[in-house]
């Protein structure tokens, strides 16, 4: 860990839940994505510790949308000092899987503590979860069927109310070999 705040609240912690805020639905009617919000809580939804909202200008958003480069920080309810920084560049291109990759890295007390970068996928996005080193140490995408070519949008257990789009991502250890057709995650 590398802040004071992040080992105060994610030492002890097994699992974390972010939950993303909805507004601006008014504005993304109008094409125009809305910046993104989120809340963290320990465990379950009782114990909010922080909350991060994304720094990117209207036009960027507006015009370049969903590839416009974004920063956020994650920051500790109440005292809203820092817990994680996480900066995301604009990527030209990021609807080709093939070669246009998106990345984000991250940050703790102004130190690097990894990145996350987008795979070669065809239907399915994958990414990779690296440390500060560049060393694999998760790999992460939705829940597939058909052998790992389409998102299981009945993974979740509620088919009609979510859609393949809102499925979450599972988290698998870099090292794991198969992690499609119902593998079993080590997080959500």
């Amino acid at each position: 860990m590398e802040t004071q705040v992040m080992e105060r609240h994610l030492d002890s912690v097994d699992k974390v839940k972010v939950a993303q805020k909805r507004k601006g639905c008014f504005q993304e009617c109008l094409g125009c994505e809305a910046s993104t919000e989120f809340d963290f809580y320990k465990g379950t939804e009782k114990e909010k510790f922080a909350h991060a909202k994304e720094d990117s200008s209207f036009c960027c958003r507006l015009c370049l949308a969903p590839n416009h480069a974004f920063k956020m920080t994650v920051a500790e309810e109440g005292t809203k000092e820092d817990i994680l920084s996480v900066d995301r560049p604009f990527v030209c291109c990021a609807s080709c899987s093939c070669c246009c990759f998106r990345s984000m890295s991250m940050s703790s007390g102004g130190k690097k503590i990894g990145n996350i970068e987008e795979k070669c996928y065809f239907c399915v996005p994958r990414f990779e979860i690296n440390d500060a080193d560049g060393k694999a140490v998760y790999k992460m995408h939705q829940p597939t069927c058909c052998g790992g070519m389409c998102v299981n949008c009945c993974a979740e257990g509620n088919p009609c109310g979510r859609g393949c789009c809102k499925a979450p991502f599972h988290v698998f250890p870099a090292d794991m070999k198969d992690t499609d057709n119902g593998a079993e995650p080590s997080g959500k």
